[in-house]
């Protein structure tokens, strides 16, 4: 189960073992659903969550010493960026973990455990989705039953169950205004990624080129695959907060409430910011192995920076208005 000698392992996308692991994962998830919304008292919703956290906790940095491990075990040196691993889904597990933290130590109202909600449900749910749909969730050097598989396994499964278990206990709602940071944490995201990914040089949340669309046969040119994902996937989740949205004014026969000054802002923000990221990923790309992706943290600096003094003088101004 924790070998570090290989036997190949080869799945196809959508062959018989790909669809017969989907449907595992599938029946497994509603079984997990099933059980853990059986647990809907305050004590219950509590236990549930710390358990999740702690599994997630112990798989990822299980997944770290034995990578160092199998690199001890064949003398390679331990890049830690790659180890590390600056992955979408790597860093919604530490957004989780940090969020279920946050949550027992924070009002349930804060605003702050509010957005880290929509970011588990809009980015952590999606990219626990996708990578089971294209099959890259599984290590092809060893069995499916190695610890390295299982441990991505699990972890996605988690990913997908979190918030949708936080959706159903009612930890929060799905408000079309608080779209915007989704799209808000994309971009993050993406800066995160290329800065990591040009650092070591590896292809961290698809930041060279989409593997999903080279299987597809889908040729866009880079950077603008970056462009073309980050669209998608915010259109989806703009669809689906939308859907959330209209059923729940529909059931409470209210209406839809509009995006706030702040919220229109944030918005340009993050036009500015993604277009910023395209540029210089454009102009970095060549150099490689160097610390110059540290200047994808300027971005994110500068946009959480404007981000907070938006919040801060438009909740100035509410207050003073009432």
């Amino acid at each position: 189960m924790f070998s570090f000698e290989s036997n190949s392992n080869y799945i196809n996308w959508l062959d018989l073992k790909h669809i017969t692991i989907l449907f595992s994962i599938v029946v497994f998830i509603c079984i997990a659903l099933y059980f853990l919304l059986f647990a809907k008292s305050k004590k219950g919703i509590l236990a549930t969550k710390i358990t999740l956290a702690t599994f997630l906790f112990v798989l990822e940095i299980g997944r770290i010493i034995w990578t160092v491990a199998s690199n001890n075990y064949f003398n390679i040196p331990t890049n830690w960026w790659i180890t590390i691993n600056f992955e979408s889904c790597t860093m919604m597990v530490w957004l989780n973990i940090t969020l279920i933290v946050l949550s027992l130590i924070l009002n349930k109202n804060n605003q702050l455990l509010s957005y880290l909600y929509n970011i588990s449900f809009g980015i952590g749910l999606v990219g626990g989705i996708i990578t089971f749909l294209y099959p890259a969730f599984i290590n092809s050097s060893y069995s499916i039953f190695h610890f390295i598989n299982l441990q991505s396994i699990i972890t996605h499964i988690i990913l997908i169950v979190l918030p949708l278990y936080f959706l159903k206990t009612k930890l929060f709602s799905l408000h079309l205004k608080n779209f915007w940071v989704i799209p808000f944490a994309y971009v993050c995201i993406g800066n995160i990624s290329s800065m990591a990914g040009l650092i070591s040089n590896w292809n961290f949340a698809f930041v060279f080129y989409c593997r999903p669309f080279i299987a597809l046969n889908i040729n866009i040119p880079f950077p603008y695959h970056i462009l073309v994902i980050f669209i998608s996937l915010s259109f989806v989740m703009l669809i689906v907060y939308s859907i959330a949205d209209l059923y729940r004014c529909k059931k409470l026969n209210t209406k839809i409430l509009k995006p706030t000054k702040f919220e229109y802002f944030s918005y340009i923000i993050i036009i500015i910011d993604a277009t910023i990221h395209l540029l210089m990923l454009n102009s970095l790309r060549p150099l490689t192995k160097t610390l110059y992706g540290l200047l994808f943290l300027l971005p994110i600096l500068i946009s959480i920076t404007l981000e907070t003094i938006l919040y801060k003088k438009t909740n100035k101004k509410a207050h003073l208005n009432e």
